[in-house]
């Protein structure tokens, strides 16, 4: 049985996912704190995108955001645990999963993968190289046709 009813938990459910539709819905300060938790996570969670036709790894979290994840304080307004309370999250689970996601194979995230000799997958022996010079921009199928 799969979907919500076999008791399974995804991984890691980001804060847009799960309150996006009530965004609108909120005070102002919990849109903030929700802001908050968002531009101190996406940095981790963001998939390689494309930028300017290059694949960009996501960055590693920073040692600042580490600390505020792991830290339990909450004297201060927009602490994690404080945010979390807040959102309705619950901080334990989330912050596991970050952390584990952040130091996952004992690596850091946006470290490219490295062949057995240590090199970066492009520079590794029999990688195709692209070709130096113009590249030819593939053909279109409407071009096919015609030709």
């Amino acid at each position: 049985m799969d979907g919500w009813g076999s008791g399974t938990v995804p991984e890691t459910v980001l804060p847009v996912q799960l309150f996006g539709h009530v965004r609108g819905l909120w005070q102002p300060e919990k849109r903030l704190m929700l802001a908050v938790l968002e531009n101190a996570l996406l940095p981790l969670l963001r998939n390689p995108a494309r930028r300017h036709g290059r694949m960009v790894e996501r960055r590693p979290l920073t040692a600042e955001v580490k600390a505020w994840i792991a830290s339990d304080a909450q004297g201060w307004p927009f602490s994690f645990l404080n945010i979390c309370h807040v959102l309705g999250l619950d901080e334990d689970a989330l912050r596991s999963a970050l952390l584990r996601q952040a130091t996952s194979e004992g690596r850091d995230p946006a470290e490219p993968t490295r062949d057995g000799n240590g090199r970066p997958p492009a520079l590794a022996l029999g990688a195709r190289q692209p070709a130096r010079g113009r590249a030819r921009a593939p053909l279109h199928p409407d071009r096919l046709r015609s030709a």
